[in-house]
C-alpha cells in the first residue's frame, strides 16, 4: 500500500490518503465537518490543510480504507528518549 504524504500543516499533521485504494466515493468529502477535503479528479485530496481538525471522521467513515492519520509520540517533560 502505497500512501502519499499530505505535507503537514505547520505543526498539524494532516490525514495521508492512498490513491491506489481511493474509489473517489466522495463520503469523506461530505463527512469532514470543516471542509478541508475535496475531490480532484475521482480522488479526495485534503485540500484546506489549515481547516483540517484531525477529528477522524474522514478515516472512519472511508469504505476502502484509503484514508490514515498519521500519529506522533509525544514525551512528557519528565521523560526522556532512549
Amino acid at each position: 500500500m502505497e500512501t502519499i504524504e499530505q505535507p503537514a500543516y505547520g505543526t498539524r499533521p494532516v490525514p495521508g490518503i492512498d490513491p491506489d485504494r481511493c474509489d473517489g466515493c466522495g463520503l469523506c468529502v461530505k463527512t469532514c465537518p470543516t471542509g478541508a477535503l475535496a475531490l480532484i479528479g475521482r480522488l479526495a485530496v485534503v485540500t484546506c490543510p489549515e481547516a483540517c481538525e484531525y477529528n477522524g471522521y474522514c478515516e472512519r467513515i472511508c469504505p476502502v480504507q484509503a484514508i490514515t492519520r498519521p500519529f506522533q509520540i509525544v514525551l512528557a517533560e519528565n521523560q526522556q528518549e532512549d
